[in-house]
């Protein structure tokens, strides 16, 4: 287990390159087919690696990347050539990256038979929480196991005044954000919601994510684009800034929705998990008797409730720390990994479902506690219930004399000399 860094200084297309060699020096040239196909949860869903899966699943995922990638052009087009860089410096296609960024979508799509309701979504629970001065973000990353090794913890640093640097932690093959804080203090993280309102093609949520980072100083600003950017399937995101602004909200296709904090004691506090609980979003999620059919050890588990239990659950110990707090104590990074640690589970679960997860599909992958105030994100490597240290990352972009002032050329010109960032 290992959570790699990666420092990035340059514009969107020089960042994207910089990070796509590092990621075919760790990794190779990336088969983006085979990280996909080898998926377990692909693979439970239904054993396949056959040549007419191949060439349909192929087919399929081409087609599909191509029109997200004219989407995310339309609305965010340095993230677009973030992704041409990253393609680039990977020795692949961008329609070839697409695909992977396009798989995140299609994977969360939820449409469902109500007689044989079926479900494929991922993890992840989550919570904002302030007492006085102290702001905090928490998160568990809870993602496909065979994906563990490619988590990043990424510096973005911009030489052209194109976006505000940031911090982000996510996978290292796509060019996007699943948690991360601004130079600004904003800081953001997305959970995939439980939807049947699907469009394959819209803007992928991480890419949403990292847009936000790079060109919002507060809260109200990301709530704003993201209320207003069509997305492919359910997600939910978590938004605070420095000044304790903050809400949670709700996302579908077609439908949108805002939730903010809740008092208790002397603090505030927002949970999610992967469950819509707005009314507007909810009547877009599935069923509530929605199984798992997966093979594997969470076959036939119940998806929204198991998710409704996290998300209770993390509220009721977020709610305790307030509760246990006078108005003078503050909260401690251990407080906060105990509530991710959590292995309490319902009465009589046989599949043992906890904030802290251990499944063999989707386990918590690693957890991420980012302080405001501070300015600091803090990473465990691994499921947060293990004596893995909490390592520290601060925003600050201090490594700059360290990288050469690089202008990367496009793949088209011909004169181009590339220069590695780590070879030379």
């Amino acid at each position: 287990m290992t959570i790699d860094l990666i420092k990035l200084s340059g514009d969107h297309y020089e960042l994207g390159v910089q990070q796509g060699r590092f990621c075919q020096l760790l990794f190779g040239k990336l088969n983006i087919m085979k990280i996909m196909r080898d998926l377990n949860f692909v693979q439970a869903a239904k054993p396949i690696g056959g040549a007419p899966f191949n060439y349909i699943f192929g087919k399929l995922m081409s087609r599909g990347g191509r029109r997200m990638l004219k989407t995310i052009a339309s609305f965010f087009p340095n993230q677009y050539d973030r992704i041409e860089g990253m393609a680039e410096g990977n020795g692949i296609t961008a329609e070839k990256l697409s695909q992977f960024l396009y798989f995140e979508n299609f994977s969360g799509d939820c449409k469902n038979d109500m007689n044989s309701p079926t479900q494929r979504g991922l993890g992840c629970t989550a919570s904002i929480i302030k007492k006085n001065d102290q702001i905090f973000l928490i998160k568990n990353f809870d993602f496909p196991y065979e994906l563990e090794e490619y988590q990043t913890i990424r510096y973005s640093h911009f030489t052209n005044n194109s976006g505000y640097d940031n911090v982000t932690a996510g996978i290292i093959a796509v060019p996007h954000a699943i948690t991360g804080i601004n130079e600004k203090g904003l800081a953001l993280s997305i959970n995939s919601g439980y939807s049947t309102d699907i469009k394959h093609s819209a803007v992928p949520s991480g890419v949403l994510t990292q847009e936000c980072l790079e060109t919002c100083e507060t809260a109200d600003e990301a709530k704003e684009i993201i209320l207003d950017v069509p997305l492919s399937a359910g997600w939910i995101f978590l938004i605070i800034d420095k000044n304790g602004v903050g809400y949670v909200i709700e996302k579908t296709h077609s439908k949108k929705a805002v939730r903010e904090f809740t008092e208790y004691h002397d603090g505030q506090y927002l949970v999610a998990s992967n469950s819509l609980i707005a009314p507007e979003t909810k009547a877009m999620q599935v069923p509530d008797d929605t199984l798992w059919t997966m093979n594997g050890d969470l076959k036939d588990a119940p998806v929204i409730k198991h998710a409704e239990y996290r998300r209770k659950r993390m509220e009721n110990l977020v709610k305790d720390l307030l509760a246990n707090k006078n108005s003078k104590d503050s909260i401690k990074l251990e407080d906060l990994r105990k509530i991710l640690a959590d292995h309490e589970n319902m009465e009589n679960d046989p599949w043992n479902e906890s904030i802290c997860r251990h499944s063999e599909l989707y386990k918590t992958l690693s957890s991420i506690i980012i302080d405001l105030n501070s300015q600091t994100c803090y990473s465990i490597d691994g499921n947060p219930c293990s004596n893995n240290p909490m390592k520290k990352y601060e925003v600050k972009f201090d490594y700059l004399d360290q990288i050469p002032n690089i202008r990367f050329m496009r793949r088209k010109n011909p004169e181009c000399k590339f220069f590695d960032p780590l070879i030379g």
